[in-house]
């Protein structure tokens, strides 16, 4: 196979990093044989609270040995054995004694010359959900859930993770396991608490009339709509939609 200097990978990273910057991770790449960073996403710039020209350029144990040492010795680790990395956690304290958790991922570029190193190497700053965690699971209720066992604890931390993402949350179990209380406590603990939460029983909706109970209706749309009614969508904007089944 031939193999590829490392000023071209250099070369695409920055081709493409408009797209690494809109990245959330912090990502150094690439550490050539002098252990010397040759790019950095804007993530790592915020990271390590410098601007990016002092990051890039700069050597990786300088910088590491001062904030996370220990990411030194993955990185040595991961050049002696060859096997990458995926999500190991470290956690250090940074100069103001502050608790700091990080996932960090290892990857070997093995095109690039051996006269180079050729890795990347992948930061994610996860400190908040971890001290979130750590406050969640000395809870024995979590809203109008109650249980102090270590399941509903966890529970309670993977709530706490996720209520301020607007995103869709899927909440799978039997009957009667309590799965519209898990999305109150989501709702009732979120930005979104001072709008409407709204349950839609859609296993008990007539098959012609979901549509219209979804995303509502004009007056004379069909034969019964005497006049406009909004949708479950419309009115649970800015809030939650919760759909059961």
């Amino acid at each position: 196979m031939k193999k590829t200097p490392l000023p071209e990978y250099v070369k695409k990273f920055d081709e493409l990093k408009t797209v690494f910057d809109a990245l959330p991770d912090g990502i150094v790449a690439i550490l050539d044989s002098g252990m010397n960073i040759a790019a950095a996403n804007k993530a790592i710039s915020n990271f390590f609270d410098l601007p990016l020209d002092q990051i890039i350029g700069a050597k990786s144990n300088d910088l590491f040995k001062s904030t996370i040492p220990e990411l030194i010795e993955v990185i040595e680790q991961t050049i002696k054995t060859g096997n990458e990395v995926r999500n190991y956690t470290i956690e250090s304290l940074n100069e103001l004694g502050i608790l700091r958790s990080v996932l960090v991922s290892t990857a070997i570029i093995k095109e690039v010359k051996t006269s180079d190193t050729g890795l990347v190497l992948i930061l994610h700053d996860v400190s908040e959900i971890t001290k979130l965690r750590k406050i969640v699971l000395q809870l024995k209720r979590y809203g109008e859930i109650i249980g102090n066992s270590d399941k509903m604890k966890n529970l309670y931390a993977l709530i706490e993770s996720l209520k301020n993402y607007d995103t869709s949350i899927l909440i799978i179990g039997e009957t009667g396991t309590g799965k519209e209380l898990v999305a109150r406590s989501i709702h009732d603990t979120s930005k979104r608490k001072n709008r409407p939460f709204v349950p839609v029983n859609c296993s008990a909706l007539p098959a012609n009339l979901i549509e219209s109970e979804l995303f509502g209706h004009v007056k004379g749309a069909f034969t019964g709509a005497s006049s406009n009614k909004p949708g479950r969508f419309q009115i649970a904007n800015g809030g939650t939609l919760f759909l059961k089944n």
